[in-house]
């Protein structure tokens, strides 16, 4: 979406997006209106997260910018060691609630942020075509075996449903993916392997 509207459009949308759901999370009083929340925010944040690694395409070149995505992507991989840690000594100070305005407040600090932002992607830089061509440019990089292999083998580690879905043929799948680097783990007991 950013190479179609440009990438500020999309930074604000996302920020605007992530500031009202994380907002409403602090204020909700059902489970059912904090996960709506969460979806939205989820949105945001991705839009966010999309827009800085299209950034660093447009600001950086050579390996100036392989030092930058490396730098960023690691950050990207530490957060979610650091986030647990510092939202727990959060919760000795407020409650559940706190931690969705620290969140808002964080969001409204980007979104400012985002507003002094100058658009890197120039009008003859932005795609001009449809939704479906670019939807069709998603399949082209689905061909990429080197691509889709790894993004399923992600997916397929984090997925959710691991309860319902047949583990064994899973871990079968992913043990054939990547011979050499994976390990079979270990499966639930109600789960026989076959």
């Amino acid at each position: 979406m950013s190479d179609k509207y440009g990438r500020k459009k999309v930074l604000i949308i996302g920020s605007t997006l992530y500031v009202a759901a994380s907002a409403i999370c602090a204020l909700s009083f059902t489970v059912y209106m904090m996960i709506a929340a969460r979806v939205v925010q989820g949105i945001g944040a991705g839009a966010i997260i999309a827009v800085s690694t299209a950034l660093i395409k447009d600001c950086f070149s050579g390996e100036q910018r392989t030092t930058i995505l490396a730098l960023v992507q690691s950050v990207a991989g530490v957060a979610p060691m650091i986030a647990p840690v510092l939202g727990a000594i959060l919760l000795v100070f407020t409650d559940w609630r706190g931690s969705f305005v620290v969140l808002t407040i964080a969001g409204v600090l980007c979104l400012l942020l985002s507003l002094l932002y100058q658009e890197t992607l120039s009008g003859e830089e932005r795609y001009e075509g449809s939704i479906w061509g670019s939807l069709g440019r998603l399949v082209t990089v689905g061909k990429n075996i080197g691509f889709i292999v790894p993004c399923m083998i992600f997916s397929c580690i984090t997925c959710p449903l691991w309860d319902i879905l047949p583990c064994p043929l899973t871990f079968m799948w992913i043990s054939s993916a990547l011979p050499s680097r994976c390990t079979v783990i270990s499966l639930p007991p109600t789960q026989p392997y076959p």
